[in-house]
C-alpha cells in the first residue's frame, strides 16, 4: 500500500507477506550492502504521464535494521500426532529452535 506521497517521494508499505518473503531469503536486505532496488519503466509516471527511467540495482539510501524481536502469536497441539505448531509474528530461523528450552 502507498502510505504517503509528496511531490517527489512515495512511501510504500510492504505487506506482512512481502516482508516475510524477503526475510526468509538469507543475505537479501539484511544489511545496507545487501539492499538494492530495480525499477521497471512502467512502475510509476510523472504528472505529464512520462514513465520513470528504468533503474537496475540502485543501492539503498537509508536502511533500518530489523531490531524487533519475534513474538509467539499462537500455538496448536496435536496429541494424536505428537506435534506442536508455533506461529510467530514474523519470519523466524527454524534452525535456531531449541525445543528443550520450552
Amino acid at each position: 500500500d502507498i502510505l504517503s506521497t509528496d511531490h517527489t517521494e512515495v512511501t510504500y508499505g510492504l505487506s506482512v507477506a512481502d516482508a516475510n518473503a524477503i526475510k526468509v531469503l538469507v543475505g537479501l536486505a539484511d544489511s545496507p550492502s545487501h539492499t538494492f532496488l530495480t525499477v521497471n519503466r512502467t512502475a510509476i509516471q510523472d504528472m505529464a504521464g512520462n514513465q520513470v527511467n528504468a533503474t537496475a540495482g540502485r543501492a539503498v539510501h537509508n536502511y533500518t535494521t530489523n531490531n524487533r524481536y519475534p513474538s509467539l502469536v499462537s500455538f496448536t497441539m496435536d496429541m494424536d500426532a505428537g506435534t506442536m505448531q508455533l506461529t510467530f509474528n514474523e519470519t523466524i530461523n527454524g534452525s535456531s529452535f531449541h525445543p528443550d528450552l520450552l
